[in-house]
This record gives structure tokens, sequence and C-alpha cells, in this order.
């Protein structure tokens, strides 16, 4: 058992005097009983105060009919309800569309499609199969659901807004964009290696869509045929390396 010194303590001309006795009694209740006066332990710990594990309150989804007025730097439509912005993920400009608020902030809210009800002439199909806007999509890309030189005219207006609300500045003359190859053009990529064992061993590919999980992709239609071909070779050799839990990225 503990020992406490409660007979004395110093007081300020050096002297020493007893410490009142009432207090000595409760100072020994308190610390050599079995259990503290007026005190009942619980048959289940858990119930107490401070194990007490609250279950995750379920969130009820919450839905929206919007009319889209443009989109923003990542390839979200925006729009406005009840004065406040809402980015969309997966609308285009001119479309109505009923989408789910994913997050809630005080000056915007975070969304996504659910259901479209006035389709943009723009809108195709993207051709990656990796492509989505749902947990698990690949996050390389994120306009692949517009047609190819319309991405070029939006990516256009995105500057020229961005150059005004934060330079306050106007170009004298916009020249013609250049135009290239809208599949195969991407020589070089930054892929994240992973060995997930839920997924059958090692992922290589980009983070997935708003994660720091790796898609799981076999080909990218955006790298060139003989990078894009690389994936599932470099997928089984690294599986076979001591260091496939500890390699972070192959460039």
């Amino acid at each position: 058992k503990p020992r406490f010194a409660l007979n004395f303590r110093p007081t300020p001309l050096g002297r020493r005097r007893p410490v009142n006795e009432a207090f000595r009694a409760s100072c020994r209740a308190l610390f050599f009983s079995r259990s503290p006066p007026n005190f009942q332990i619980p048959d289940n710990p858990e119930e107490t105060k401070m194990g007490r594990r609250s279950k995750p309150k379920e969130r009820t989804p919450e839905y929206f009919t919007v009319d889209v007025e443009r989109l923003d730097q990542e390839g979200r439509g925006i729009a406005h309800v009840d004065g406040k912005v809402v980015f969309i993920q997966g609308a285009l400009p001119g479309e109505r569309v009923t989408y789910e608020r994913l997050r809630s902030k005080t000056s915007f809210d975070i969304g996504r499609v659910t259901e479209i009800h006035k389709e943009s002439v723009l809108r195709v199909t993207p051709r990656c199969p990796n492509f989505g806007i749902g947990p698990g999509s690949c996050g390389g890309c994120t306009m692949q659901h517009i047609e190819p030189s319309a991405q070029v005219a939006f990516k256009e207006r995105i500057l020229l807004d961005t150059l005004w609300r934060i330079g306050k500045v106007k170009p004298e003359e916009v020249l013609m964009p250049i135009y290239g190859p809208y599949w195969g053009y991407r020589h070089r990529a930054r892929l994240t290696v992973r060995n997930v064992l839920k997924k059958g061993g090692v992922l290589v590919g980009f983070h997935e869509k708003s994660s720091s999980y790796v898609a799981d992709m076999h080909e990218c239609p955006v790298l060139t045929p003989n990078v894009s071909a690389l994936l599932d070779p470099l997928r089984a050799l690294i599986e076979n390396l001591d260091m496939r839990d500890r390699m972070p990225q192959v460039e």
C-alpha cells in the first residue's frame, strides 16, 4: 500500500503544525479503502461515460434539383441553391440535374449527380472504364464526359476567369488554342504502388477520386499505348519483389 506524509506540513515561519484531523481522516478513507466513498463500480465498464461508445449517426441523403451554370477548375458543375454555391461532380453547364449533397460548408456545398433531367449536347460516353464520379473511380481525369474540343474551350474560359478573378487583368488578344491528340498523348506519369491483399495483391495506378486509395486499373487510354500496356507487367514484377510493401511509386 502507498504511504503518504499526512501528519505535518511546513508553514511560512519554518515551523511545523499538525494537519487537521478531519482532513487526515478523509485522505485515509480515500486512499486506503477498497472503494472510494459513495462510488459504485458498474457491472459493465463500457456503460460509464468514459467507456461509452456511441453509434455513428446515419446521414439522411439530401437531394436537390438545380440548373448548372458553368464549370470550375476541377470539372465540376457550378450552381446556386438559396444563394449558396454548389459544386456538383459529373454535371455540365446547361444541364438540369438532381444531385445528392455530400458535404456542406458555410459558404459552399459539394454534391454528386444522381439524375440528369436535361442533358447537354456536349456530354459524351467516357472512353476509359476507370472514369466515374462515384467511390472507387480513378481520379486521374475529370472531363472525359465532355466532348474533347469542348474541353479545350472550357479550360480556356476557366483560365480567363481566373486571371480576372485573382489578378483583375484581361488579355488584349486571345490566340487560337493548340489542339493535339485526345488519347494516348501522355508519355510520362507518376503511378502510385500499393500492396492491397484484399484486392489480390499489388496495385499500380492513379489515386481514386478524392481518396488516398489506389485505383484498380489495368489500362489507361490517356497514356501512350506502350506505357499503358506496362501496367499489368509492372504489377506482376513488383509482386515478386521483397520491397513491394515499401515501394511508394513508379515514374
